[in-house]
């Protein structure tokens, strides 16, 4: 078999100056939720559109980055794509990580440094937290929990009226039981057709409302509605925070490696859950992401960590 096609085995570890280096334990992601397996021992979870993820080969694999830079004046088609891809991580109920930069004092004279300054002391500035909670706080309606509430009500309508329904049979049908009382066969026929009929409608109930509940990959969203409207957005739980050198004073490549050990923090607290985990980079300096982001996607792969990052 070429080489080319054949399975890897597992990594030795090797000493090398004092240093033990080795491949991590692929960590097992059976039952993450918006995770299926691919070709090749790869996972894939959606980017919250259809067909966007049809385009991508099913969806975006773990330990992936997609960049987003429109070449237009606008920036609409950019952030829908956001928001779809924030809102599949929310439904389905990954861990969602957007940073901002921890408000800060100014570093020059003072020793401390200032994030959010948009004079020209400094030469970058990064997003705010307002701006984050507005795109949360702005996320598409999903539909399938509208079906999946619709249903459900439905269900609940359905087995009160088949309930009332089994009620009227037994009452109805009382003489005519006394008078088969020796008819044993027939009565047993009678007590199946009467465990079919509702084990009939518990069949239906579990597969019309399985699809709903976790089996679904890619969900549904009405960019015009709210999914505040359905359930209130834990901020505290999505936006994290970083300590990020971006003074004047200091080298694009020390905010560049500032910005990386920062955003390993925030990885490594966050997994070990079972759950994928979705890094949102929103409105990042482009000149630190470039320094930060090759280093951070390094580590991730070295470490087999389920992430995915826009």
């Amino acid at each position: 078999m070429p080489s080319a096609f054949r399975r890897a085995g597992p990594k030795q570890a090797s000493v090398t100056g004092g240093v033990s280096e080795s491949s991590s334990t692929p960590v097992s992601l059976l039952g993450y939720r918006g995770v299926r397996p691919w070709t090749g021992g790869i996972h894939l979870t959606s980017v919250g559109l259809n067909d966007l993820d049809v385009i991508l080969g099913g969806g975006q694999p773990l330990g992936t980055c997609i960049l987003l830079r429109e070449d237009r004046w606008t920036r609409d088609l950019a952030l829908s794509l956001v928001k779809y891809w924030t809102a599949e991580a929310i439904s389905q109920g990954q861990c969602l990580i957007v940073p901002v930069t921890r408000p800060s004092q100014s570093l020059d004279g003072n020793g401390t440094i200032n994030f959010f300054n948009t004079t020209e002391e400094q030469d970058t500035t990064y997003v705010n937290r307002d701006v984050v909670e507005a795109l949360l706080l702005s996320l598409p309606r999903n539909l399938h929990w509208d079906k999946q509430k619709q249903m459900t009500q439905k269900e609940t309508a359905d087995e009160g009226v088949t309930e009332s329904w089994t009620i009227q049979e037994e009452d109805g049908n009382e003489d005519e039981d006394e008078a088969e009382e020796g008819l044993k066969v027939a009565w047993q026929y009678k007590k199946s057709v009467q465990q079919e009929r509702s084990g009939l409608a518990n069949t239906k109930t579990a597969t019309t409302t399985s699809p709903m509940t976790g089996n679904i990959f890619c969900h549904s969203y009405d960019l015009s509605k709210s999914m505040t409207d359905q359930q209130p957005c834990d901020l505290e739980s999505h936006i994290r925070e970083m300590d990020v050198h971006n003074s004047k004073g200091v080298s694009l490549h020390a905010q560049g490696l500032s910005m990386f050990r920062s955003l390993v923090g925030l990885l490594e607290s966050a997994k070990g859950q079972g759950k994928a985990i979705r890094l949102l980079l929103f409105h990042s300096d482009i000149d630190i992401t470039t320094i930060a982001l090759p280093l951070l996607m390094v580590y991730i792969r070295k470490h087999v960590l389920p992430v995915v990052v826009m």
